[in-house]
């Protein structure tokens, strides 16, 4: 690699540790000031930004969901919206009851078993009896267990929940990025292979069926729209992590 491609992909591994981080906080508990001010500042609406322009060059498309109503957009576009968004937020940081209001809905959503309740994890959404805790968390655990990780509610939750699975991914994510630093580029690759396949196995298709319930459940419009940039993201970083490529 030249000098202008190191650097290109040492800025495009740095914005996936950093897309992963923020979407782990979104879906991991009740918002709070710190998280508004985390999605709405500059550094946001950049990373998405670039990955925004990435996934334009790939021309990758995304099923998306409007009060039930399907269509399929440009992954581009959804990330771009992520701008849009910061801009609200950015609104919002200081008004105390917009916060309350999200917290309580976020409760609803994914704390309490209600009318308003959408399900975090993957397994409810793998067949009809809506359980949790099946075969497919088993792999989730293994794979977390081969990379030394164990989740921050382990024995507590399922390991399958979105927020642990997108903590798992920033993980790998920095230590991909170390290992280029370290101009490791065959742990780099195989993690990123790691990563590539997690994503096939466990960050996929669940991910439209939870979007899509949060369209229909979410009042505020706030948290579908993260889970549409979740999907979008991960469906980006899927490719980029499927095929990039080192020089040995």
């Amino acid at each position: 690699m030249d000098d202008i491609a190191i650097e290109a992909m040492g800025l495009r591994l740095a914005d996936r540790i950093y897309a992963y981080r923020m979407l782990h906080i979104v879906f991991g508990a009740s918002p709070n000031r710190e998280e508004l001010e985390m999605l709405s500042c500059a550094q946001t609406a950049e990373v998405f930004a670039r990955l925004r322009d990435a996934a334009n060059e790939e021309n990758l498309t995304l099923k998306t969901y409007d009060q039930g109503k399907e269509s399929v957009v440009a992954s581009s576009d959804v990330l771009g919206r992520m701008e849009k968004l910061a801009d609200f937020l950015r609104g919002k940081v200081d008004d105390a009851d917009y916060i309350d209001s999200l917290s309580s809905l976020y409760v609803r959503l994914f704390s309490v078993p209600g009318e308003s309740y959408v399900y975090p994890w993957e397994s409810p959404y793998l067949d009809t009896d809506k359980m949790i805790f099946k075969e497919s968390t088993i792999d989730v655990r293994r794979r977390y267990a081969a990379h030394g990780f164990e989740a921050v509610e382990y024995k507590h939750f399922p390991e399958d929940h979105v927020s642990m699975m997108l903590d798992f991914m920033a993980r790998l994510s920095e230590r991909a990025f170390q290992a280029f630093g370290d101009e490791d580029d065959e742990k780099a690759a195989a993690l990123l292979g790691d990563q590539a396949d997690f994503i096939d196995a466990h960050l996929g298709e669940w991910l439209e069926s939870f979007h899509k319930e949060l369209c229909l459940k979410d009042e505020s419009g706030m948290f579908s729209q993260m889970a549409e940039v979740l999907r979008a993201f991960v469906a980006v970083d899927g490719a980029f992590a499927a095929s990039v490529r080192f020089d040995f």
